[in-house]
C-alpha cells in the first residue's frame, strides 16, 4: 500500500489533473490525502450559497475517490497568481 498526496490550487484540479490515477490508487487500496490550497471568501454574502454547494461537491469527491484526509489551506481563490 502506498501513500498518495494530491495537491490542487482549486477544487476540481484533482479530478481534471489526476482523476483517473486517483481511481487506480483507490482500487489498489492506497491511502489518499488531498490538499486544496484555496477557498472562497466567506465574508462575501453573495457567495454563501455557492460556497455551501462547493462544500457538498467536495464531500462527494472525497467519497468518490476514497480520500482519507482532506486538508484545506486558507488562501483565497483569487489570491494565487
Amino acid at each position: 500500500m502506498s501513500n498518495i498526496l494530491v495537491i490542487g490550487a482549486h477544487p476540481d484540479d484533482e479530478t481534471l489533473g489526476v482523476g483517473g490515477t486517483l481511481l487506480k490508487h483507490k482500487l489498489k487500496g492506497d491511502s489518499i490525502v488531498w490538499l486544496n490550497a484555496t477557498k472562497m471568501d466567506i465574508s462575501n454574502p453573495i457567495l454563501s450559497s455557492i460556497i455551501k454547494e462547493r462544500e457538498k461537491e467536495i464531500e462527494k469527491v472525497i467519497d468518490h475517490y476514497g480520500i482519507e484526509e482532506f486538508i484545506q489551506l486558507d488562501y483565497l481563490t483569487n489570491s494565487i497568481n
